[in-house]
């Protein structure tokens, strides 16, 4: 069984309390999508196994169909 990995991007200048975002499925994404233009840089976090955010598991479109690729620097 591969292990859970939970993705989230942190919200510039919100706290590590509350700037939490899940990145579990489409509309997520979305959501991220929104901060784009306004920052360069977004930080994305990764949870091995179990996570405390407790947005990730109120998606309303949660699924296990999202892809998440890593990126080289010369991509």
């Amino acid at each position: 069984v591969p292990p859970v990995i939970y993705y989230h991007f942190r919200i510039l200048n919100e706290d590590f309390i509350f700037g939490f975002r899940a990145l579990g499925n489409d509309q997520d994404v979305c959501n991220l999508a929104k901060y784009i233009g306004a920052n360069k840089v977004i930080q994305v976090y990764t949870e091995h196994d179990t996570t405390n955010l407790v947005t990730y598991f109120m998606s309303p479109n949660k699924s296990n169909d999202v892809v998440i690729e890593q990126l080289n620097e010369e991509d």
